[in-house]
């Protein structure tokens, strides 16, 4: 559900604009990525993160190690839902179920855009509050 959140904010750059689906998604990995890599992780992998590294940590690289920080967040980052692309097509999908979102086909590729009810910034904050009604 992190994900989803942290994606929906991308949704606020589709104010007025369509994008591409590969730019969309790219762009939504990336947002994804700059809040981890900024150590600004939304609260559910950010809790993953610190009990999965408190009870590794020592045992690999020694006490207090920033080099052990880093690894244990590489790791992390590599085998946590928050960075693989599933999480975000299935977020589109939903923003579609929901008429968040709108698209069409331009020839082979999909464009998407913001239905007229959501293509305000307001608007699109009550998406961000829809889902965490399904945070657990």
């Amino acid at each position: 559900m992190d994900s989803y959140i942290t994606a929906s904010s991308v949704l606020k750059r589709l104010v007025d604009n369509e994008v591409e689906e590969k730019r969309l998604q790219m762009d939504m990995l990336a947002e994804i990525k700059g809040q981890i890599q900024n150590n600004n992780l939304p609260y559910g992998i950010k809790t993953s993160f610190n009990l999965f590294s408190n009870s590794i940590k020592y045992r690999l690289l020694g006490h207090n190690n920033k080099t052990s920080e880093v690894f244990i967040k590489i790791l992390t980052l590599s085998i946590g839902e928050s960075m693989a692309l599933d999480p975000i097509r299935n977020f589109i999908q939903l923003a579609l179920r929901w008429q968040v979102l709108q698209s069409y086909k331009k020839g082979s590729v999909a464009v998407y855009f913001l239905h007229r009810e959501f293509n305000l910034h307001e608007k699109l904050d009550t998406v961000v509050q829809r889902l965490r009604k399904f945070r657990v």
